[in-house]
């Protein structure tokens, strides 16, 4: 459930299922909009402007405040699980660990920036690690160039040893590519 304002709601689910609320959720209107697809996560930039993600690739846009919705093509059959939008004009869906990014409604695409993702960034230690491609080796590199820490098959989650606070950067291969991220490490 999600409200655009104290008036104004909507609920997803299974089916295609999405209704409106026009009363601060006492009456439930069904909205038809053209999926038979799980609608997982919806998110609203404004009152007009929003979208709903669902199985299979679905999403679902309204730039009317729900009155009516469009269905976009984005490059997945992946189930969608997660949308949100970062600022006025950029909205970011999820499909497991791969983000898909809306800019200026132009529609999903794969935002490569987020192929391989570092969070908290900065960090006290405790380091995410989203990709989209399977990581054999994480080595952490200081400033001069030297690896001071290497693992293979990392976990999603670590705690890394005890460096210095400081910028270092995280190189990760994968079987199709080396990606290099930055990474702040703050010792509390």
């Amino acid at each position: 459930m999600h409200f655009v304002d104290n008036q104004t709601g909507f609920l997803i689910g299974e089916n295609g299922y999405l209704a409106k609320s026009t009363n601060g959720g006492q009456i439930w209107s069904n909205l038809s909009v053209g999926t038979l697809a799980d609608l997982n996560a919806l998110a609203f930039r404004t009152s007009d402007e929003g979208l709903v993600v669902g199985d299979s690739g679905t999403v679902l846009h309204t730039d009317d405040g729900g009155e009516s919705w469009q269905q976009q093509t984005i490059p997945t059959t992946r189930d969608l699980i997660q949308v949100f939008y970062a600022d006025d004009s950029v909205g970011y869906a999820r499909a497991g660990n791969v983000f898909y990014k809306n800019q200026n409604n132009v529609g999903l695409t794969l935002e490569e920036d987020e192929i391989i993702r570092l969070y908290p960034n900065p960090t006290t230690g405790i380091l995410n690690i989203f990709s989209h491609d399977v990581i054999s080796k994480m080595e952490m590199i200081n400033t001069s160039g030297k690896v001071i820490f290497s693992m293979n098959d990392p976990e999603t989650t670590l705690t890394l040893p005890i460096f210095p606070s400081g910028v270092y950067y995280v190189r990760f291969t994968t079987k199709d590519s080396i990606r290099v991220k930055k990474l702040v490490l703050i010792n509390e």
